[in-house]
């Protein structure tokens, strides 16, 4: 805290175990079925996992079910202060340079997309071939899209649009579904498929689903850690990873 008279009640206020702004963890979570987001939005994102790419594989099966699980979350929005985004922090050149921010991060619980490892090399310290294959799954994208565009509303609903001041990240200018597609699409490789989304003087928001990580060489052996997420009905990574 920059006032430091300020500082010293909530000290104070917290010593004496009573509220305080030192009890704040500065994130704050939902998770969100898609009948709570739009009755509409849900129908439709069904409709895509039905009319897309067949389902194989077991574990993708029991991900799609979830879509129409009233106990089972579809996205979780996070509440995160302090600036997360793919555009930067404004340079200390920039009129925009010290803005306060606060982030909305949007996850994707349980995206159907599905990448690849493979150790295409006899020598036991090459990196294996990695595709995540980010968002390659119809589901995902228009998901991803929907979550981005729903952050938005969520900022700019009351009590919460009466404490900032303009859109940092993706910016205004981003409105049409195609335009949405495109900023989310373009933030898609980095780790856990990461998408973004900004308001000066308050915000960002991003969106999250996936993941992947390098490999490494052991003895004789070529070994890959893909870093597989597991498929919990929360969703979130929560920490915890599957490596083989």
């Amino acid at each position: 805290m920059r006032n430091t008279t300020h500082a010293a009640l909530e000290l104070a206020l917290y010593t004496a175990k009573q509220p305080s702004l030192y009890d704040y963890t500065a994130s704050g979570y939902a998770y969100l079925s898609w009948p709570l987001v739009s009755k509409s939005t849900a129908h439709s994102l069904q409709s895509l996992v039905k009319s897309g790419p067949r389902l194989s594989s077991p574990i993708d099966k029991l991900k799609a079910s979830y879509l129409t699980h009233p106990g089972v979350p579809n996205l979780e929005v996070i509440f995160s202060d302090g600036y997360t985004g793919r555009k930067g922090y404004p340079a200390p050149t920039s009129p925009l340079a010290g803005i306060n921010t606060f982030s909305l991060i949007g996850v994707l619980q349980h995206p159907l997309s599905r990448g690849s490892v493979h150790i295409n090399s006899p020598a036991p310290a090459a990196p294996p071939s990695i595709n995540p294959n980010y968002l390659s799954h119809p589901y995902d994208r228009a998901a991803v899209t929907h979550i981005a565009r729903f952050l938005r509303h969520v900022a700019s609903t009351h009590p919460l649009r009466g404490v900032w001041a303009s859109e940092y990240e993706p910016g205004s200018a981003v409105q049409t579904e195609a335009e949405w597609a495109a900023d989310v699409c373009d933030d898609a490789g980095g780790e856990r498929g990461s998408g973004g989304f900004a308001v000066e003087g308050v915000w960002d928001e991003w969106v999250e689903g996936g993941g992947c990580e390098c490999g490494a060489g052991v003895a004789e052996c070529a070994f890959a850690d893909a870093g597989v997420w597991d498929c919990r009905e929360g969703g979130g990574d929560g920490g915890a990873r599957a490596s083989g």
